[in-house]
């Protein structure tokens, strides 16, 4: 049985986790992942960001990050099977994963200062993927196509 993963301190304080979800053949195949660390200002352009409706509050979930088992919700699993090619690695921020979530006092100050960092992440992120639910209020997923369009910083500027 795995251990449970713990994420490493944050060096420098203003870096942010990527994940780097890695690839599977089989849709049903368990999701394994490595997390790293980048300058959050190194790191534009060089990662998708999920935006996701989080559902449960407690992940029951297992993925595997670097060796060790890591819960997420069920909501969180399933858009990362969705975005999990067969063939080759995707490089993802996502939240609830590339923050450390435990309540610690230091995980409390890391997500504290992450939560101030998230403009600067969505916006240097190459895309944004949106991910309501498989199912939600009545409508699929299927029938939601895409998003698209530049990303504005708060004053409505194009990042572009």
């Amino acid at each position: 049985m795995a251990q449970p993963y713990r994420h490493e301190p944050l060096e420098p304080p203003d870096s942010i986790r990527l994940l780097d979800l890695l690839p599977a053949r089989k849709w049903d195949a368990p999701v394994e992942c490595r997390i790293r660390q980048m300058p959050a200002k190194k790191a534009r352009d060089k990662y998708e960001a999920l935006s996701y409706v989080w559902g449960a509050l407690e992940g029951d979930r297992p993925i595997t990050c670097d060796g060790d088992e890591l819960l997420i919700t069920p909501n969180c699993y399933d858009a990362i099977l969705h975005l999990r090619h067969r063939f080759r690695v995707r490089t993802l921020w996502i939240d609830s994963i590339c923050t450390d979530q435990r309540r610690t006092p230091g995980s409390t100050q890391e997500r504290n200062h992450q939560v101030k960092q998230m403009g600067l992440v969505y916006r240097n992120a190459s895309k944004v993927n949106v991910w309501l639910w498989t199912e939600y209020h009545g409508f699929h997923i299927e029938d939601v196509h895409a998003v698209e369009g530049p990303i504005k910083d708060d004053a409505g500027h194009s990042r572009t």
